[in-house]
């Protein structure tokens, strides 16, 4: 996947929903040095700044976009 978005050596943000089915995702992303896995209840102005590449669906954009209206 993080070839796929040209992002193997680059700070990498995964944005993931809040759910539990999503809990497996987060748990494998963490073996990747620099990837961040975070879901959308954890997400901090400083972890977007400091990401070169941030994977989200169309989904949590929604959802984040809600919470900030």
């Amino acid at each position: 996947m993080l070839k796929n978005f040209e992002a193997e050596n680059k700070k990498v943000m995964l944005v993931l929903p809040a759910e539990e089915a999503s809990y497996n995702t987060y748990l494998s992303a963490r073996n990747f040095a620099n990837v961040m896995p975070v879901t959308t209840d954890e997400i901090l102005l400083d972890d977007i700044l400091n990401s070169d590449v941030i994977i989200m669906t169309a989904d949590i954009i929604k959802t984040i976009e809600g919470r900030l209206a």
